[in-house]
C-alpha cells in the first residue's frame, strides 16, 4: 500500500488520541476506542524515524485541544512546541493554492484541506481517524489510512520497513 520512500502527514487527531486515552465516551465505543489510542501511539513511535509533513494549523489546533483537555496552558504550548520540533511544517502560504482547489473539488472542511494539501503537494500517506477527511484523500487519489480500519497488526505492517 506504501511503497517506495515513505513520507506522512498525520491529522491531529493522530496526535491527541496518541497522548491521551480515551474518557467519558458511551461504552459502545470505548474498546474501539482504547484500541485507537494504542494504534495511535504506535503511529507516532514508527513514524519519527520518516519524514512527516504537517500543515501549520495542526500547532495551533493541538494547542487548543490540550488547553480544553487539561486545563493547562502550559502543556498546550510544549505540545505545540513539540509538534514544531518534530515535524517539517509547511506553511499555509506554500499549500494555498492547492488548498483552495481541494476545498472547491471536495468540499472538505477548511481545516481538513490544508492537511490534503501537505499530503498531495509533498506526495505523502495521510493518516487520520477522520473518515470524511480519508474518503476525501482516496477522490483526490491521496494515499490514506484510515486508522479505525486497521487492527495493531496491520498498522505495525504498514509502518515497519526502511527509509
Amino acid at each position: 500500500m506504501l511503497g517506495g520512500e515513505k513520507k506522512f502527514t498525520v491529522d491531529t487527531n493522530i496526535i491527541i488520541k496518541a497522548f491521551f486515552k480515551p474518557k467519558n465516551i458511551p461504552s459502545h465505543v470505548i474498546e474501539r476506542e482504547l484500541e485507537t489510542h494504542e494504534k495511535c501511539r504506535l503511529i507516532l513511535r514508527k513514524i519519527m524515524s520518516f519524514d512527516v509533513y504537517v500543515p501549520y494549523p495542526i500547532v495551533i489546533e493541538t494547542a487548543s485541544v490540550i488547553k480544553r483537555l487539561t486545563g493547562n496552558e502550559k502543556i498546550a504550548k510544549e505540545f505545540a512546541t513539540g509538534i514544531e520540533n518534530s515535524f517539517t511544517i509547511i506553511e499555509e502560504a506554500e499549500i494555498k493554492e492547492i488548498a483552495l482547489d481541494i476545498a472547491c473539488k471536495t468540499g472538505a472542511s477548511g481545516l481538513d484541506t490544508y492537511f490534503l494539501a501537505v499530503a498531495k503537494m509533498f506526495d505523502t500517506v495521510l493518516i487520520s481517524d477522520d473518515e470524511k477527511m480519508v474518503k476525501h484523500a482516496e477522490t483526490l487519489g491521496i494515499p490514506s489510512i484510515l486508522v479505525r480500519q486497521k487492527s495493531l497488526s496491520e498498522m505495525q505492517s504498514l509502518l515497519e520497513g526502511e527509509k
